[in-house]
């Protein structure tokens, strides 16, 4: 008889995706059998809200959304990139953790720490017509962590994402190279996560023999991150220009006609007649239309030592690179770590805690700056890196007095660090450099940290451009913030005959202690047209004749928090086996946030 063919069907119940029969809330609940199926691009579980209904891109009509979603980071995440029912993303969507507030008190869009789905039990998310116990909102994405149980159990696992033995590039990529007759092709990136977790019953002879009184379960994940960086395409100063040729030999006429005019023009010649071609300022000018003579005798010592900090070019201007002369490939590994730990306890049937610690560790490389800067910046000499590390803290402790009535405290605590610091101090230090130490505040203002340069925009003009590296946060040549958000709740609950009444408070406080990185060490801006200009942008820089130069006094490093405070009660009635009515008052106060330092004003209505 010839072998028959077996074939089984799962079928996952509609009670893994929990809807709410009982109260008009519009959510959904997905427990661990849907997280662990859903597909995600990168590592972290608030990635679901995605898929949430009412839940749209936020990216001003382009493609897909501005969030990240490949490359996993500390202070990352959706919140701030999506849009829930129409509200505005930034400051309208909490993720919250095992109780505890993720979202950056800095800008209410980022989470201070990451959600991992392998670590991650269930996920809720609300949108509207929820009770009055939620403090925060309108719309609010929920996550509890796993826990141990009476048996062992446990997982190791390895995710790989490698273009050298292939996957798909994205549509919207694909999509591209389609419409534009090209071969499929991917970028070099890789991706890699190795993990595990394992949790269980606590117990030694003569304790906890019955494994029902205490649980432990932990969990970690190595991320290994090298994402695809498309090159940085600029224009920078050629060999001939750093020694006074200005004659262009070699140079396309397009780019010195049309591209980075500003960059190429003939300095003062005749037919010019910029504010800084006057006799007494260029007396080489004038020229007509002979070559322009030799002009390395008028360099600015210090226009040099800003000169020199670009990179030499190192391709030949074209169509294919933008007609531009140098290239760079920025390297932005990041590679971070994740763990979890929790502790469960039951003294007795009445009485529970637990508690649970995240840490989360990550080294940020930023060659061109911190965080967004013009295409034609160059990479800093100083080498920025970012060491940022989150810790989450959370304790419950419930405690039941009878069959009708439970009450519930809960503490959380979530700290997030970003500290900058300079792998080579020496490349910008102005003493090692030998660049002038100067301020127009007088020597007790003065600053180390070379000055930035810009330019015109997009004019040919490299920038110097970074944050004041002396804020003294975290000491010398450090740039950073540190963020905080303690909050304590409390939920007394009572059955009472039909009725599921709810009551409670709630209180915490968000702090956001973040140096602003003001021009301390000054900006030396130069622009075509002005007074001191020869209408060319490089020789203006080597001679230094900028057009504008500021510099602040200081850099304030405020130290803003506010706090929020609410009172709050409901009640679930269900009136008939049909129907449920939903009753519930809060009263929330979101206090005016204020400088704990004082160095920043605050206005104050009750002054006017």
């Amino acid at each position: 008889r010839s072998g028959s063919e077996a074939t089984a069907v799962t079928v996952v119940s509609g009670a893994d995706a929990e809807i709410a029969t009982d109260n008009a809330e519009i959510s959904a609940t997905l427990n661990n059998e849907l997280i662990d199926s859903a597909t995600l691009t990168g590592r972290n579980a608030a990635e679901l809200i995605k898929i949430m209904p009412g839940v749209t891109f936020n990216n001003a009509g382009n493609a897909g959304s501005g969030f990240n979603s490949q490359t996993t980071g500390t202070n990352n995440g959706p919140a701030g990139s999506f849009s829930s029912n129409g509200a505005q993303p930034y400051g309208s969507t909490a993720v919250i953790l095992d109780g505890a507030n993720l979202i950056d008190p800095g800008n209410a869009g980022t989470q201070v720490a990451n959600i991992n789905q392998d670590m991650t039990d269930s996920v809720k998310y609300l949108s509207a017509s929820y009770g009055a116990e939620y403090a925060k909102g309108p719309a609010i994405l929920q996550a509890f962590s796993k826990s141990g149980g009476q048996k062992f159990h446990g997982e190791a696992y390895l995710y790989a994402r490698n273009t050298g033995i292939g996957y798909a590039n994205d549509w919207y990529n694909k999509s591209q190279q389609i419409s534009q007759n090209k071969p499929n092709s991917l970028t070099p990136q890789s991706f890699y996560y190795v993990g595990g977790n394992i949790g269980g019953p606590i117990f030694f002879p003569h304790f906890n023999k019955n494994k029902d009184k205490l649980f432990f379960w932990g969990g970690y994940e190595k991320m290994i991150q090298h994402p695809y960086n498309a090159a940085k395409q600029m224009n920078v100063p050629t060999a001939d220009q750093r020694n006074g040729d200005f004659n262009n030999t070699g140079v396309p006429a397009n780019v010195v006609s049309t591209i980075y005019p500003q960059a190429y023009e003939l300095p003062c010649a005749t037919v010019k007649t910029a504010g800084g071609c006057g006799s007494p300022d260029s007396p080489w000018g004038g020229y007509g239309s002979g070559p322009v003579p030799n002009l390395k005798s008028y360099f600015d010592p210090t226009g040099v030592i800003l000169t020199n900090l670009n990179p030499a070019p190192n391709e030949t201007p074209n169509q294919s690179n933008g007609w531009n002369n140098y290239s760079f490939s920025p390297n932005t590994p990041q590679n971070r770590w994740e763990g979890t730990g929790k502790v469960t306890y039951a003294f007795n049937d009445n009485n529970k805690v637990w508690g649970s610690y995240t840490y989360q560790s990550e080294t940020d490389s930023h060659p061109l700056a911190i965080w967004w800067a013009p295409d034609w910046t160059i990479p800093y000499p100083g080498q920025p890196v970012g060491k940022e590390t989150a810790n989450v803290y959370l304790i419950n402790f419930t405690h039941v007095f009878n069959a009708t009535t439970t009450n519930e405290f809960v503490f959380s605590y979530a700290k997030f660090v970003n500290n900058n610091s300079l792998s080579n101090y020496n490349a910008i230090s102005r003493a090692k450099l030998g660049f002038p130490a100067m301020s127009v505040f007088g020597s007790s203002k003065m600053n180390d940290q070379i000055p930035n340069s810009t330019g015109g925009w997009n004019s040919g003009l490299t920038e110097i451009n970074e944050y004041d590296f002396n804020s003294g946060i975290y000491g010398k040549g450090t740039f950073g913030k540190t963020s905080k958000a303690p909050a304590i709740s409390d939920t007394f609950t009572k059955i009472v005959s039909s009725h599921s009444v709810k009551a409670g408070f709630y209180w915490d406080a968000q702090e956001n202690l973040q140096a602003n990185g003001s021009d301390t060490n000054g900006n030396f801006d130069f622009e075509t047209g002005g007074d001191s200009s020869t209408n060319n942008l490089t020789l203006d820089r080597l001679m230094g004749r900028p057009q504008n130069y500021d510099e602040q006094n200081t850099d304030v490093v405020p130290d803003i928090i506010w706090h929020q405070w609410s009172l709050w009660a409901q009640d679930s009635w269900k009136a008939t086996r049909k129907l449920t009515l939903n009753l519930g008052l809060r009263a929330d106060h979101v206090g005016q946030w204020y400088d704990k330092i004082g160095g920043t004003q605050v206005w104050d209505p009750s002054t006017y």
